[in-house]
C-alpha cells in the first residue's frame, strides 16, 4: 500500500500537499498518515514547507545507467578514505578535545555480519571519556558516514539517522568540489534534513586540507540501549580495538 502512495507523489522531487495527496492517492486519512510516515521511516520521501505541509520524493528508482555511475561514485568515496581516516584521527579528535579514542574504518568488511547495510558506518570512534565531578568513565560512540558528493548525500542522510540505534553522535561528511555547491537547494535540503534528525554535517573540498573541513552541523547527543552499543563494538569493531576498549574501562 505505501508503494501505491509513493507512486502518487511526483518523481522529480516537486513537493505536493498532504491534503492533495491524500485525495489523489484515495486512502483514508488515518490510512494515508500511516502509509506517509512509514515513507518518511524508510528514507524515501521528506517533509517540505506549504500550508497544510507537503512530502517531496527522496530516492528515485534508478536506471541502469544510473547504476553503473552509482557503481563509479562508490569508487570515489573508497578514494576519500585515507585522507578522511587522517583528518579523524590527527585534526577532529583534538578539536573535540578527545585524550582516549579509538578511530577505526569500518566501511570494508566484506560479507561480515554487523546487523544490515545501513547500521554500518563508514567510521567509528570509540571515546572513553572523563570528568572533574562525574565519578567513573564514560563511553561514547561516534559514527560517521562519508559521501562523495551531494547528490549521494541524500541517502547517507538516512544511512546516518540509521546509526541512532547504537551512535551517542552521528555525522554525515559530505565531499563538495567547490564552495558555491554550499548555496544550492541541494545543499539546503541536506543540512534541514540533518538538523530534523539531530546529525552533525561536514563539509570538505580537499580530503588532504584540513583547513577545508567544516561542522555545518552540531551533532546532537543521544543516549542508545546499552545492549545495542555492546552489540555494535562486538560486531564491527576489530577484536584487537574490542581487547583495547576493554583495557581502558575495567
Amino acid at each position: 500500500m505505501s508503494e501505491k502512495l509513493l507512486g502518487s507523489i511526483p518523481g522529480d522531487g516537486k513537493p505536493i500537499g498532504n491534503i492533495s495527496l491524500q485525495k489523489k492517492s484515495g486512502f483514508r486519512e488515518d490510512e494515508y498518515w500511516s502509509l506517509r510516515n512509514q515513507l518518511i521511516e524508510q528514507g524515501k520521501i521528506g517533509k517540505a514547507r506549504g500550508k497544510g505541509g507537503s512530502v517531496y520524493r527522496l530516492l528515485a528508482k534508478v536506471s541502469a545507467t544510473a547504476k553503473k555511475r552509482t557503481s563509479s561514485r562508490k569508487g570515489v568515496e573508497a578514494d576519500l578514505y585515507p585522507s578522511f581516516e587522517k583528518w579523524l584521527a590527527n585534526f577532529w579528535a583534538k578539536d573535540a578535545n578527545l585524550t582516549t579514542f579509538f578511530a577505526e574504518r569500518t566501511a570494508n568488511q566484506g560479507k561480515k555480519s554487523t546487523g544490515g547495510k545501513w547500521t554500518r558506518p563508514d567510521f567509528a570512534v570509540v571515546a572513553i571519556n572523563t570528568y572533574r565531578y562525574l565519578p567513573g568513565k564514560f563511553l561514547e560512540v561516534i559514527s560517521f558516514e562519508l559521501k562523495p558528493n551531494l547528490q549521494d548525500a541524500f541517502t547517507g542522510v538516512f544511512e546516518c539517522a540509521a546509526h541512532s540505534v547504537y551512535a551517542n553522535r552521528s555525522y554525515l561528511a559530505v565531499h563538495v568540489a567547490d564552495d558555491s555547491e554550499l548555496k544550492s537547494q541541494e545543499y539546503t535540503r541536506i543540512e534541514n534534513e540533518c538538523e530534523r534528525f539531530g546529525l552533525g554535517l561536514i563539509v570538505f573540498s580537499k580530503p588532504d586540507d584540513n583547513e577545508t573541513y567544516e561542522i555545518t552541523v552540531d551533532a546532537e547527543h543521544r543516549t542508545p540501549d546499552p545492549v545495542e552499543v555492546d552489540k555494535f563494538i562486538a560486531s564491527q569493531l576489530k577484536v584487537e580495538t574490542q581487547a583495547l576498549i576493554l583495557k581502558q574501562i575495567k
